[in-house]
Order: C-alpha cells, then sequence, then structure tokens
C-alpha cells in the first residue's frame, strides 16, 4: 500500500476528515489526497490500467473490420 492508499484508508476512518492533517502525517501533497479521495482523479496505474483496456478494444476492433472478408487493398 503507498502512502496516498494508506492516508485514504486512514480518512475513511475518521469521524470529522481531516485532508491537511492526514496529509502531513503520510507525507503526501494535500491536493492530491483531497482529489483521490473524492474521486476526482485516480492512481497512475489505474490510468494505466484503463489505457490498457482502451488499447486492447480498438486492436480487437481493428482485427475484427480486417478479418470480415472485405479487401481494402484491391477495392
Amino acid at each position: 500500500m503507498d502512502k496516498i492508499e494508506a492516508a485514504i484508508a486512514e480518512l475513511h476512518l475518521q469521524e470529522k476528515t481531516n485532508i491537511k492533517a492526514m496529509a502531513d502525517k503520510h507525507g503526501v501533497d494535500r491536493s492530491t489526497l483531497s482529489k483521490r479521495f473524492r474521486g476526482k482523479t485516480g492512481s497512475k496505474a489505474d490510468g494505466y490500467n484503463s489505457q490498457q483496456g482502451a488499447s486492447s478494444y480498438a486492436s480487437n476492433g481493428a482485427k475484427s473490420s480486417l478479418s470480415n472478408g472485405w479487401d481494402y487493398a484491391r477495392n
């Protein structure tokens, strides 16, 4: 678990959310912690995984259009 994930987990346990104090405690940027806690942004890993899913979808779509029997080079 990275620092931000640990801070978010601890924030969920708090009765009164104090993002600045939690950011200071865990040594993370307050703004980043706030955005991640509120679901405005995701982690870099989340972004990478969503890009992989999109590129996989695109490549599968490209394969299906190429294998539909239409010969684009001749027509």
